[in-house]
C-alpha cells in the first residue's frame, strides 16, 4: 500500500470512528432532552400548577387533556418499551384494565370514562419509562421530578398566596397541588427518592440531590399531612435498613413490612376501640379521620 493509500486509509477509520462518536452522542443527548421534555409534562399535568398560575376553572383543564397528545407521541416511539413492561409486570396491566371494566358498575359512568384516558395514558408512560431505564436511572429521573415539583411548590409559596393554604387550612402549604394532602404525598416521596439519588450519587450531584431532600422535607412538615408524615417515617426507616444492610434482602423486605403492618393494625385496634381519642387530640385530628372512616363504610357496599 503506498503512502497516499495509507493516509486516505488512516482518514476514513478516523472519520468513521468520528461519525461513529458523533451518533452515539446525539443518541444520547436526544434521549435525555426527550427524557427532559418528559419530566416537565409529568410536573404540568401531575400537579394543578396551570390552575395556580392561569386561575381555577380557566384553560389548564383543557391543556393538561392536550398535554397528553405529546405522552402518546413518546409511548408510540418508543412502543417496545412499553410491551416489555406490560409482559414484565402483569399486576399493573391488570389493574389497567379493572379500571377500565369498572366503568361498567360506576354510579357516574360519564366521569369514569373521562377520567379514564388520562389514568390509562400516564400508566402506559410509566411503564414505558420503566421498560427503558435501569434501576439507578429511574431513581435519578423519578428524583428529578420530584426535585422539581418540590422547586415549584416553594417558589408558588413565595409568589402566590393561595399557594400557602384555602379554607379551611390557611395554616398549611399546599404548593403547586390542589390540597395540603397532595403536597404532603409528593413530598413524602420526593424526600425518599431524593434521599436515595443522594446515597447513589458522588461530588456535586449528591449534594443537588441532598438540597432537594432538605426542601422536600420542608415541604412535608409545612403541609401539616399528618398520613404523609407518618407513611415518611415507615419509609425512612426502609431505606436507612436497606442502606445500613444492603446485601440482606430479606431483612430489608420483612423489616419495613412487619413495621407497617404492626403501625396499620395497632392503629385499627386503637381506633376501633377508642384507645387512639387521646392521641388524635394531641395532633389536632379527629377519631374518624377527618370523616373518612363514615365515607368509606358507605362506599364499600358499591
Amino acid at each position: 500500500m503506498s503512502l497516499s493509500d495509507q493516509i486516505y486509509s488512516g482518514r476514513s477509520d478516523a472519520l468513521r470512528r468520528r461519525a461513529r462518536v458523533s451518533r452515539a452522542v446525539g443518541a444520547f443527548s436526544g434521549k435525555w432532552v426527550i427524557l427532559g421534555v418528559t419530566i416537565l409534562l409529568m410536573v404540568f399535568i401531575g400537579t394543578n400548577l396551570p390552575g395556580l398560575v392561569l386561575g381555577e376553572g380557566g384553560p389548564g383543564g383543557p391543556l393538561k387533556l392536550a398535554i397528553l397528545g405529546p405522552m402518546l407521541l413518546f409511548i408510540a416511539q418508543f412502543h417496545r418499551y412499553l410491551f416489555r413492561g406490560i409482559f414484565s409486570a402483569p399486576e399493573l396491566t391488570a389493574l389497567m384494565l379493572l379500571a377500565i371494566v369498572s366503568a361498567g358498575w360506576s354510579l357516574d359512568a360519564a366521569h369514569t370514562i373521562e377520567r379514564l384516558f388520562p389514568l390509562i395514558v400516564t400508566t402506559a408512560l410509566a411503564m414505558t419509562l420503566g421498560s427503558m431505564l435501569s434501576v439507578r436511572g429511574l431513581i435519578y429521573f423519578l428524583a428529578t421530578i420530584g426535585m422539581v415539583m418540590m422547586l415549584a411548590s416553594l417558589a408558588s409559596v413565595i409568589v402566590f398566596p393561595s399557594a400557602r393554604g384555602i379554607p379551611p387550612w390557611e395554616g398549611t402549604w399546599r404548593g403547586i397541588f390542589n390540597h395540603k394532602n397532595g403536597l404532603g404525598s409528593h413530598s413524602m416521596i420526593s424526600l425518599l427518592l431524593c434521599l436515595s439519588a443522594a446515597l447513589l450519587s458522588k461530588g456535586w450531584l449528591r449534594v443537588v440531590f441532598g438540597a432537594a431532600s432538605l426542601i422536600a422535607f420542608v415541604m412535608l412538615v409545612a403541609s401539616e399531612s399528618r398520613t404523609a408524615q407518618i407513611i415518611g417515617m415507615v419509609g425512612l426507616f426502609a431505606l436507612t435498613v436497606g442502606f445500613a444492610y444492603p446485601r440482606n434482602l430479606a431483612l430489608w423486605v420483612t423489616g419495613p413490612l412487619t413495621f407497617a403492618f404492626m403501625v396499620v393494625f395497632g392503629s385499627y385496634v386503637m381506633i376501633s376501640t377508642g384507645l387512639a381519642d387521646p392521641i388524635f387530640e394531641a395532633l389536632d385530628r379527629r377519631a374518624t379521620l377527618s370523616g373518612r372512616i363514615p365515607l368509606w363504610q358507605l362506599v364499600w357496599p358499591q
